[in-house]
């Protein structure tokens, strides 16, 4: 949770990243856990074939 508070100072203070890129490059984690959600769902509710 530490990432979040101080993810944003570090992209835009020791990075100079503007506020808009720093946003999007935080977005991005959330954005693929999203879309990797999805398909790991659909993996885990496969039935297993007996042994």
């Amino acid at each position: 949770m530490a990432t979040l508070v101080v993810g944003p100072f570090y992209l835009r203070g020791a990075l100079g990243l503007d506020a808009a890129s720093a946003g999007l490059t935080m977005a991005c984690g959330p954005v693929v856990a999203a879309l990797a959600g999805v398909p790991a769902m659909r993996c885990s509710r496969r039935p297993t074939t007996p042994p």
